[in-house]
């Protein structure tokens, strides 16, 4: 008996303690609330899939032998007939070259900056702030592997650097460096040259340093009437083989060639206009437009065809790409969905002939914490999904019917009962 009667003891500790663990958590959920703080956002539509991007390309060709010293940087204009590179018998006439480049530039720079030191009126902190700019670009070159930048990055430092000094101490003289720079040129500048050719561009663009073999995969022309297949076969290629040394992106247009599922495509239309982030290059919000949308009838895949002229180096050097093709983007206060409610108001107005009377209309809004109380604001909603609505940060006065409407860091209930009005609040939910 004894063992029995402990036994039934511990069980009506246990029931008694569910029960109090019950009680509380029903008292807080029931009389508690869960809030969270609103910020302005957005929501965007988009879809992900794999494209191929198709530009307007003339190779450069070169039949010379020799080392090829280019004196262009991808991205940069090159007009028809300009010098693309220059081709030296050797490699250490080449490298001859590059220094004697180098150092004409620095002392070019050092005498610009001799010549109008005391002239020089840039703002000290514009120039910190320059200057941690181009060393977070030098190091991202680093660890991106992006050396063709290096040196670019480095002769800014150095220019960023010799300015400081010339602000800070007008008494500063370069003259020992140029004068050292100069005797370096001098040495360099006996040895022979054995420069045996040029190469000139044929057309004008935008010049890349290296081939991919798909320069004249596609014909760009008819890049618009392209459709699945055809896509297909390019993505599966790996390029044809080339002699071209270079190329030069003739038109700053380009296409990004993709297919997605029709039941997608349905949020795309011709002619509107849609944002590109491109992943290997991490390039976010490209602008471009939908020129073509081609169903060729044989899956449930449509072969879409945007175009851009946004251009910089890293797109210039992209082929084969993931892309992200952002479709519509709503910005504005971005209010969670659950603490949105529908409510009847009223208010007294003054008709047309001044008399007074009361008017009813069901609007939409959520419960706001202030001073431990709630009050309920409105909100016009631009766009919902199945989380979030975006919401008009500044309405217009007509627009809001009781005069409250919902600000930036407003405290808004997510969870709760039994809301309304004036509501003293003593519980808060934290998870």
């Amino acid at each position: 008996m004894h063992r029995k009667s402990k036994k039934f003891a511990w069980g009506i500790a246990a029931v008694a303690v569910l029960l109090l663990v019950g009680y509380r958590f029903y008292v807080v959920y029931m009389y508690g609330i869960k809030t969270e703080v609103i910020l302005n956002g957005s929501i965007t539509g988009s879809v992900y899939a794999d494209g191929i991007i198709l530009r307007k390309e003339t190779e450069v060709l070169n039949n010379k032998e020799g080392s090829i010293n280019f004196l262009l940087n991808d991205g940069e204009k090159i007009n028809k007939g300009g010098t693309i590179a220059q081709i030296y018998k050797s490699e250490a006439s080449n490298l001859q070259q590059k220094e004697l480049e180098r150092l004409d530039k620095e002392i070019s720079t050092l005498e610009a900056l001799e010549k109008d030191k005391n002239k020089i009126s840039t703002n000290l902190n514009y120039l910190e702030k320059r200057t941690h700019q181009i060393l977070k670009k030098f190091f991202s070159c680093v660890n991106d592997n992006g050396f063709a930048d290096l040196m670019k990055n480095k002769e800014d430092i150095l220019y960023l650097l010799n300015e400081r000094q010339a602000i800070v101490d007008k008494t500063y003289s370069f003259s020992e460096r140029l004068e050292d720079l100069k005797k370096q040129r001098e040495k360099i500048a006996i040895g022979p040259k054995e420069k045996v050719g040029t190469i000139v561009a044929s057309e004008s663009g935008y010049f890349v340093g290296n081939v991919d073999g798909f320069e004249n995969a596609c014909d760009y022309d008819a890049a618009e009437s392209m459709n699945k297949s055809q896509l297909q076969e390019l993505l599966k290629s790996k390029g044809e083989k080339t002699n071209a040394i270079a190329k030069i992106v003739n038109l700053p247009y380009w296409y990004m060639v993709c297919c997605i599922a029709k039941d997608q495509a349905k949020n795309l239309v011709i002619g509107n206009s849609v944002s590109l982030l491109l992943f290997s290059a991490n390039i976010d919000k490209i602008p471009a437009n939908v020129v073509a949308m081609n169903d060729d009838g044989t899956s449930a895949d449509i072969c879409i065809i945007l175009k851009s002229n946004y251009l910089n180096r890293d797109i210039l050097n992209i082929r084969k790409e993931k892309v992200k093709i952002n479709f519509f983007e709503y910005s504005g206060l971005k209010v969670n969905k659950k603490a949105i409610h529908e409510k009847m108001m009223s208010k007294t107005v003054k008709n047309e002939n001044g008399e007074e009377e009361t008017v009813e209309k069901k609007v939409q809004g959520v419960y706001v914490v202030k001073n431990k109380q709630l009050i309920f604001k409105e909100i016009i909603i631009t766009h919902i999904d199945e989380k979030f609505a975006i919401c008009k940060e500044k309405p217009a006065a007509d627009e809001i019917f009781s005069g409250k409407y919902i600000e930036q860091y407003d405290e808004i209930v997510v969870r709760g009962v039994d809301l309304y009005e004036g509501k003293k609040i003593k519980k808060y939910l934290y998870s």
